[in-house]
């Protein structure tokens, strides 16, 4: 069952659509967001609106508001050691407004069989093969202060893939952009990231190409310091995508001749559909107690998302641990990260 899912998400991660020399794919990005820091799973992507902005599905807008360089590593297993991420992390700042990012991502799919099926209809097993993704991105962001309360950034992220499956591989190249509004005397923080905003491709080799679809997130993040708990609070809330291009969303049975039915994949919009920018949508609760401990947790779609981290040195180290249900099985990410 585990090598079954983990064939089913290696073919829905590049090669969906082999018939025809273009196509765009629902699917060709679907696995960026496994490029992720313990703070941001944990939290199930819905702080977007206050990460660092160094990972996939971040906004590069987030970049200068934080003057301290950092950098970070981090390490993710999914679905019982089936496969597992690795991404290094590294934030910098140009002067007190403009903030960068350097971030490398590796996707490893160990041991998948390879099977075929004799005569006598009999499958076996004859070979190993391994898959894995190499994820590059820079980012750069400025920030602009209107005055003492009101400061808005812009940002782009350029972003490169290598994808290497069982038979093919591919090569994509993209580009994100994000603006955020900070309110900082009430806390308050808006936010809005652009995905594939030049329709990311992917090359597979001789003729043929993916496209990515664009998307557009939306966000809102409050952050409030309450003596009587003796920490901070920050509460944040993501939309799902607002172009409908995250793919299928559900399934709806197709009746045929011979009461056989087959699933037809049907798609949810938020223009039609303006609950789900309630029942789709990412909401997180971060509780930093007293500079020191952060928990964490975050809700989506039935996902849960639950985490800790703590801060050593005088804030200057930190620990952080994710860990992220699932159908198949849970999630556990650990990241270590240093600021100076």
């Amino acid at each position: 069952m585990k090598k079954l899912s983990l064939t089913i998400v290696m073919l829905l991660w590049g090669a969906a659509n082999l018939r025809s020399e273009y196509s765009t794919s629902f699917y060709i990005d679907n696995n960026d967001e496994l490029i992720n820091l313990p703070a941001s799973a944990a939290m199930v992507g819905a702080d977007l609106s206050f990460n660092t902005g160094a990972s996939s599905f971040s906004s590069p807008a987030n970049l200068p508001f934080d003057s301290l360089n950092k950098i970070e590593l981090a390490y993710a297993s999914y679905f019982q050691n089936s496969f597992s991420t690795s991404l290094l992390s590294f934030n910098g700042s140009v002067s007190s407004t403009i903030g960068y990012s350097i971030t490398a991502g590796y996707i490893y799919v160990p041991d998948i069989p390879l099977s075929d099926t004799t005569s006598e209809g009999v499958a076996y097993i004859y070979g190993n093969r391994n898959c894995s993704a190499i994820y590059l991105r820079a980012g750069l962001g400025k920030r602009f202060d209107l005055s003492e309360a009101i400061s808005i950034s812009v940002g782009a992220a350029l972003q490169a893939k290598r994808t290497r499956l069982i038979g093919h591989r591919g090569y994509g190249l993209g580009m994100d952009a994000g603006t955020r509004v900070l309110f900082s005397k009430i806390g308050l923080s808006t936010a809005i990231l652009f995905e594939n905003i030049t329709s990311s491709m992917t090359y597979w080799g001789g003729d043929y190409y993916q496209w990515a679809y664009p998307h557009i997130r939306a966000a809102l993040g409050w952050e409030k310091s309450i003596p009587y708990i003796y920490g901070t609070v920050r509460l944040a809330y993501t939309t799902p995508d607002l172009l409908a291009n995250e793919g299928v969303n559900y399934y709806a049975e197709d009746q045929m001749q011979g009461d056989i039915t087959l699933p037809e994949p049907q798609w949810k919009s938020v223009y039609k559909n303006p609950q789900l920018l309630i029942l789709a949508a990412r909401v997180g609760l971060e509780y930093i107690i007293m500079d020191r401990v952060v928990i964490r947790g975050g809700l989506t779609k039935g996902k849960v998302g639950l985490g800790a981290g703590v801060n050593l040195f005088n804030q200057r180290a930190g620990i952080d641990f994710a860990y992220v249900n699932h159908e198949l099985a849970g999630t556990y990410q650990l990241g270590i990260s240093y600021r100076w």
